[in-house]
């Protein structure tokens, strides 16, 4: 899962750029002592190529990359004419002019781009926008060749002075710079409501406010400039630099409250697993497939719709079922099982042999008492997860027919399924070793914060200490997060969970605000005092405070 801390500090870096830029105008305007226009060049060609580089790292769609690798063109190119038009031209010249023109093509384009990024929103990673919204690009190109072509008719400026004494404070606006506002406008508002109506989850639409602050600042700015009124902003910071800055915030703001979807790596994460499976559409092309996946067919996914299908020889297992839209399928490799039976047979015919029967017998039993030993071990894992178990089962095998439900239903489905699949881990781990590094249980904790924040929760959580923890006191611990999550978690708004493991002592603190049920800690004060820990939970108004104190660095029993 990509580093959203990380992400942060680069943003907050190219910010720095940013102001950086807008002191040193400040300062070369004053001082004049030296030519301040490249320099901010050079600074905000950093912050956009450091902005750019991460932000096609976290995007899952192909035409989305495209669209934001042609928008940080236009601003790297926005500025490189700016920087031409103050530095290396004469005021007042021809060329002067018309690299003043050129800003429209940033200034035209960059909103649409930003309005076909935004109309993938809840289409999936291989399907792509229809063609037709690339005809958009027509009359933002007319729009474009009308000013670019001032000079013949002065249909978008008409300076007052003449063109030999042009000056771009000394005009007068004409019908192609106003069809380029209104164009702009259209294409920022058609952005939003493609954002809005797109959005299937009610918390996101709550976070539409984010993406309008850029808008609204750089509305404000625009507005300032055509009235003639200077402020600090302004003086820091000209046309073209705010534009990029706008624009750059309002997608990022976009990604940051997952209106674009973003990569989170849980594609990675399921190649890494040993888990071998895949998804097919009706039509036999399969659409998604793990790293262990092996290749099946149409025909066979479909004949192992009703039973158990063996492939490879019998060494391999297949079922699938049937999903919205297609098949998932599932293999496991039997060959283990299959070559214990085949000895097995072949024992029948040694029987005459004394020592070769003891000899098998005994391999048996040592091979039996591992398969125990397994079954045991699954049954312990099955019983500790067993709820859980059974309300993926209810999901999964009757989802809602409703879209909004369904979505809810597959978000609890997801933070189950983490719960399920870490608290095995975590079962196993224990086991072979009796200790376990905390660092483990944190991960637990935070895959499961991650699936949380699909609910629109504010989840945070931190931890502290690098101990080592018994394996009881993890599955205790974990146990009861996960019990104050799935009783709060329908009306919770904001989720911090702290973790501290130091030799001798491991402390969980969970706190939550909303609506949702308490946590009254039933069901757990017996393997608390098993283990001489302590349970403390208090409510203030709407938010409920849970710490759990347990002995650290004790092997499980």
């Amino acid at each position: 899962m990509r580093n959203r801390s990380l992400t942060a500090i680069y943003d907050v870096f190219c910010c720095c750029l940013v102001l950086l830029a807008g002191i040193i105008r400040l300062i070369g305007k004053q001082e004049r002592l030296f030519s301040y226009n490249s320099v901010i060049f050079a600074l905000f060609t950093a912050a956009i190529t450091l902005w750019y580089s991460q932000i096609k790292r976290r995007l899952v769609q192909p035409g989305v990359r495209r669209n934001i690798t042609a928008l940080a063109l236009l601003m790297l190119f926005w500025m490189a004419v700016r920087t031409l038009k103050y530095d290396f031209l004469l005021e007042s010249h021809t060329l002067t002019r018309y690299a003043w023109y050129l800003y429209y093509v940033p200034m035209l384009y960059i909103p649409l781009l930003l309005l076909l990024s935004v109309l993938f929103i809840g289409l999936p990673a291989e399907k792509s926008i229809s063609g037709r919204w690339y005809l958009l690009f027509i009359p933002a190109t007319g729009i474009l060749l009308g000013v670019v072509t001032n000079d013949l008719h002065q249909l978008a400026f008409r300076f007052r002075d003449g063109l030999t004494l042009w000056n771009d404070h000394n005009i007068v606006r004409g019908p192609f710079y106003y069809a380029s506002m209104v164009w702009i406008t259209g294409m920022l508002a058609a952005s939003l409501a493609v954002v809005l109506m797109r959005c299937a989850v009610p918390g996101r639409r709550r976070m539409i406010w984010l993406p309008l602050l850029p808008l609204a600042l750089g509305a404000g700015y625009a507005l300032a400039v055509m009235l003639g009124k200077e402020n600090t902003i302004t003086k820091l910071l000209t046309v073209p630099e705010t534009g990029c800055l706008v624009f750059a915030a309002f997608t990022e703001s976009l990604i940051g409250v997952h209106l674009i979807p973003s990569n989170d790596n849980y594609g990675a994460f399921w190649n890494a697993s040993n888990t071998g499976a895949g998804i097919m559409d009706e039509h036999g092309v399969i659409l998604l497939r793990s790293g262990k996946s092996m290749s099946v067919s149409h025909a066979q996914v479909l004949g192992a719709l009703e039973q158990e299908m063996l492939l490879e020889g019998g060494s391999v297992s297949l079922k699938s079922q049937r999903i919205t839209g297609g098949y998932s399928y599932w293999t496991r490799d039997v060959s283990e099982i299959n070559r214990l039976n085949q000895e097995m047979e072949e024992l029948g015919d040694v029987l005459e042999q004394e020592n070769s029967m003891l000899e098998a017998e005994s391999r048996m039993r040592q091979e039996r008492m591992h398969i125990e030993e397994q079954n045991r071990l699954y049954d312990d894992i099955a019983r500790g997860v067993r709820p859980q178990l059974d309300r993926l089962d209810d999901i999964l095998e009757q989802p809602p027919e409703d879209e909004a439900d369904f979505v809810s239903a597959m978000k609890t489905a997801c933070v189950l399924n983490a719960y399920v699949k870490r608290r095995s881990n975590l079962l196993l781990f224990a086991r072979q070793n009796g200790l376990l590094p905390s660092g483990e249980l944190w991960r637990a904790l935070a895959e499961s914060l991650e699936y949380v924040r699909l609910y629109g929760v504010h989840a945070q959580g931190f931890t502290s200490g690098e101990g080592l923890v018994g394996g009881e006191e993890a599955l205790l611990a974990y146990d009861l997060f996960e019990c104050v999550l799935e009783t709060a978690l329908p009306g919770t708004r904001d989720l911090l969970v702290y973790l501290s493991a130091t030799e001798g002592e491991m402390i969980l603190r969970v706190e939550l605000s909303g609506a949702g049920p308490v946590f009254t800690g039933k069901g757990f004060t017996e393997r608390i005092c098993a283990l001489r820990g302590t349970l403390e939970s208090e409510t203030d108004e709407d938010t409920q405070y849970v710490s759990l104190t347990l002995s650290a660095g004790r092997e499980s029993r």
